[in-house]
C-alpha cells in the first residue's frame, strides 16, 4: 500500500531495505557507523529536509546506531543541521574533513572543536 504521494510506508521502506541487505551485513543498530552526508543527500538541493529523512534519522538514532555528519560545510553550518535532525551529540567531520567537531549541548554553540 501506497501513501498519497506515491511513497511507501516508512516501516515497509525499512523492511524492504533490510531484505535487500547483503547477509551477514548487520541491520542498523549498536556497533554500526553511519556516515551521513548533509547537502544534496540530507538536505534537498532548495535546502529543505524531508519528513522521510527526518524519520530515517530518528530510526537509525534510535537502534543505536552511531551517526556521524559528513560535510563540507563550516563548522558553524553544520550544528543547526545537527539539531534539526535530532541530534545534539555526537561527531561531525567539516569543512572536506580539515575540522572534526563533538556535538555538546552543554558546549559553547552545542559543539567543541576536537
Amino acid at each position: 500500500m501506497s501513501t498519497e504521494n506515491g511513497t511507501l510506508p516508512f516501516e515497509e521502506r525499512v523492511g524492504r531495505a533490510r531484505a535487500v541487505l547483503p547477509e551477514g551485513l548487520p541491520a542498523a543498530g549498536p556497533g554500526l557507523l553511519v556516515a551521513l552526508d548533509i547537502d544534496g543527500t540530507l538536505l534537498s538541493h532548495d535546502q529543505t529536509l524531508t519528513d522521510t529523512v527526518r524519520e530515517a534519522v530518528a530510526a537509525l538514532h534510535a537502534s543505536g546506531a552511531e551517526l556521524i555528519l559528513s560535510t563540507g560545510r563550516s563548522v558553524q553550518s553544520v550544528v543547526p543541521v545537527a539539531h534539526e535532525l535530532g541530534l545534539t551529540q555526537g561527531w561531525a567531520v567539516c569543512s572536506n574533513g580539515a575540522v572534526c567537531i563533538r556535538l555538546d549541548p552543554d558546549a559553547e554553540g552545542g559543539r567543541e572543536i576536537t
